[in-house]
């Protein structure tokens, strides 16, 4: 269990730059922010679900940004330095390197992410008299899950390539493709075999599936089978489905992180 000294080290190093305390700060500010915004903007009120609803446009720019920033210098950072030679000399594998620097970073991501949104929760049952905690939990959950997977991301990047300069260019070009052009993706295939645009009354089931390929529709489509016994899109896609996407957003970066890394000359 080597990794837990990587993980802590990090973790700790993170708390010492103020980067946890800040990232903290933000989200208890934003979640409280939006919560009151939101309640008071329309007098009539409005439920959790439709505040959610809105809550997520600022949160899923956010929150995978913050992810990537946060992980894509996990590894390179250490080889730049030199460190990374000091920490091997000590008895570390680089799978325990690899793995400590995910979970560290990990904690970094998401321990502020739980810590706002239940430090927010008294104000949110306030706010929404039908607020249910299951409905709050599963949306804290897709918050969380989208800074998992997004680290994850970072840190595989950070494990396969020896520059920041390729580090940020790589976590940038999956930023906006997953998180900002996914959607015109499913719509070009479909041109590009029927030379037509598609009608969304019935789409085909391989359309729907390329749409939940991306990290964020398939945990909303995960989380939507976890927590309401049906698809959370709505579609064909069963939400075990879904939820094996996610599993291999976070295994397989940092699977090929790793073989990268295990490979590489680090003199």
């Amino acid at each position: 269990m080597q990794w837990t000294h990587v993980a802590r080290k990090d973790f700790a190093d993170a708390i010492r730059s103020r980067m946890f305390i800040a990232l903290s700060v933000l989200m208890l500010l934003l979640s409280l922010g939006l919560f009151f915004g939101l309640s008071i903007s329309t007098d009539e009120g409005i439920t959790f679900e439709q505040a959610a609803t809105t809550m997520v446009t600022p949160l899923l720019f956010l929150v995978p940004l913050i992810g990537l920033i946060v992980g894509y210098m996990a590894i390179i950072a250490e080889r730049e330095s030199g460190s990374i030679r000091i920490m091997l000399s000590l008895p570390l594998e680089r799978s325990d390197v690899m793995l400590g620097k995910f979970i560290g970073r990990l904690g970094v991501t998401i321990v502020p992410i739980i810590l706002a949104f239940s430090l927010a929760l008294p104000a949110g049952f306030f706010l929404f008299e039908e607020l249910q905690l299951t409905q709050y939990i599963e949306f804290v959950a897709y918050i969380s899950l989208l800074g998992i997977v997004f680290v994850a991301i970072a840190v595989g990047v950070s494990g396969m390539v020896a520059t920041r300069g390729k580090a940020l260019g790589i976590v940038v070009f999956f930023y906006f493709l997953f998180e900002q052009l996914w959607t015109i993706v499913p719509t070009a295939v479909y041109w590009a075999i029927n030379r037509e645009m598609p009608t969304f009354d019935d789409p085909p089931t391989w359309y729907e599936f390329i749409n939940v390929l991306a990290p964020d529709p398939a945990i909303r489509n995960a989380l939507g089978g976890v927590f309401f016994e049906g698809a959370g899109l709505g579609n064909d896609i069963g939400w075990w489905i879904s939820a094996v996407v996610v599993i291999l957003w976070i295994v397989v970066p940092l699977g090929i992180g790793y073989l990268r890394f295990k490979s590489a000359n680090l003199n």
